[in-house]
């Protein structure tokens, strides 16, 4: 691999993001094929003292995208390593190399009868990437499915996490890799939202395809808050599967005829799997009961149909979404706010045309009054500045919404990048003051939250840095004080 020989067109390209942060200076960019590869790579950095920032399909969008966080650091594009190595059907897991993407693993998919969850972003983005950033997906918690890691560490060692590092290599088929805890210390978690190591493979743990109805429930903000409980004890009473998610209606996936301004319009989503139809039946009679004193146009879609009932697209891309298949319904309705056509080229940093945005991700706890909070909150801000916020909460966890709020921007207007960089950071600071902290952190606040020399926790990541990556090489700052 030719590290250093890296023109100065494609500098720029691997610098763009669609939150026009400010670009790091880069001095190279590595694009290995094999495990062999990346190892070498690690231990060339070890020796030179190469600031490695490795990326899968680099599609982080509204974090960062592709850019480090430190200057004169060299670029680990992982997305050539793009191999479905193993789907066992016995078992119920695929192994997979760093750059699959959400397309690549569904095709796969398509002629078993299983499924991955997946992401509402792209059909490009990376499963192993969107995973260690414990990315949000619909329908399903797919962070819950991580079995397994193959991890480079910065010190040259190879780990496999879970049961994986018992089986030797050549033994495909006959591994049970279904108990991601193994024996001993859980690493799985160790090396998500880390920098730590290059992980090079991951085993996913895949899904059943079956019949459901996706529940969709049209709501006001005046009853915002008691819906969300509602929702929340649907799923703890296991009448829903365990995910929901609340939405703006005029976010440019749901909107229509270009209806952008927030009107206190919400749509209420979630999903029911029952094991007969008789269950099925009555658990839609008890998700109806509990939501109708509170919603408008309760229904439920079939997900093995094609119901010809909706008009609006968002609707059959969700019953895709429900049975695994992604798309680039998300990035296609984004650029229509501005009258952009993409025309398949999904490759939305490097395109100035194509409209910016800025995003908070905060774990949001799945409460009913908080949720409402973090909407006016959110109003307050943007009202102030003059900006126009979009809002969805989607569950990462039984207990957990991921807030995704974002406000659009003109990337050739410095003055809107300012103030859409200036509405990120009041958001943040603001959700700090009422005790709510990101889930994922962006490259222009990763300082603030990580580098707390009284914080236990961060001294504790920061000694097993020391050992696992003594040079430093891995993402310096990232996740991690510097």
């Amino acid at each position: 691999m030719d590290l250093f020989n890296i023109s100065e067109k494609d500098v720029k390209r691997y610098q763009s993001n669609v939150t026009e942060y400010s670009s790091r200076t880069i001095t190279g960019i590595a694009k290995p094929t094999t495990f062999d590869q990346v190892l070498e790579l690690i231990k060339r950095a070890n020796v030179e003292k190469l600031k490695l920032y490795p990326f899968s399909s680099g599609m982080n969008w509204g974090q960062g995208s592709k850019l480090p966080l430190v200057d004169e650091s060299l670029l680990v594009d992982l997305s050539h390593l793009n191999r479905v190595l193993e789907i066992n059907e016995k078992y119920g897991y695929a192994i997979i190399e760093a750059g699959v993407t959400q397309e690549q693993l569904s095709e796969a998919l398509k002629q078993t009868k299983f499924k991955v969850p997946v992401t509402g972003s792209s059909a490009q983005t990376s499963v192993v990437g969107n995973m260690l950033e414990r990315g949000a997906t619909g329908f399903n918690i797919r962070n819950s499915l991580l079995l397994g890691l193959e991890v480079i560490l910065g010190n040259e060692k190879t780990v496999r996490t879970g049961m994986w590092h018992f089986y030797k290599a050549g033994n495909a088929g006959n591994q049970f890799l279904g108990y991601s805890k193994g024996l001993g210390p859980d690493l799985n978690g160790l090396f998500t939202q880390s920098n730590m190591g290059i992980v090079t493979k991951m085993v996913i743990k895949l899904l059943p395809k079956r019949e459901g109805f996706i529940l969709c429930a049209d709501a006001k903000e005046k009853d915002l808050a008691i819906v969300v409980d509602a929702l929340y004890n649907l799923n703890q009473n296991g009448v829903t599967n365990g995910w929901s998610m609340v939405t703006n209606k005029n976010d440019p996936r749901t909107a229509t005829n270009g209806q952008y301004e927030y009107t206190g319009d919400w749509l209420a989503l979630s999903a029911i799997e029952g094991a007969t139809p008789e269950i099925t039946e009555l658990l839609k009679s008890e998700a109806r009961k509990s939501l109708a004193p509170f919603c408008e146009n309760i229904d439920f879609i079939n997900t093995a149909t094609d119901d010809e009932k909706y008009n609006h697209p968002y609707f059959k891309i969700l019953t895709d979404v429900y049975n695994g298949i992604p798309s680039n319904y998300s990035l296609d309705a984004m650029a229509q706010m501005t009258g952009v056509t993409l025309n398949g080229d999904y490759s939305i940093d490097e395109n100035k045309d194509m409209i910016g945005f800025s995003v908070a991700l905060p774990a949001v706890p799945f409460k009913g009054e908080t949720v409402l909070q973090a909407v006016e909150l959110i109003k307050n801000i943007s009202v102030n500045l003059g900006v126009n916020p979009f809002y969805n909460f989607g569950s990462i966890d039984n207990e957990t919404f991921e807030g995704f709020y974002r406000v659009y921007f003109n990337r050739n207007d410095k003055n809107a990048i300012n103030l859409a960089h200036t509405w990120n950071r009041e958001v943040h600071v603001a959700l700090e003051a009422i005790g709510i902290y990101p889930y994922r952190a962006n490259v222009g606040l990763m300082d603030h939250y990580v580098n707390r020399k009284d914080d236990d926790f961060w001294t504790t990541v920061k000694n097993l840095k020391s050992v696992l990556d003594p040079n430093n090489i891995m993402a310096p700052g990232r996740y991690c004080a510097m």
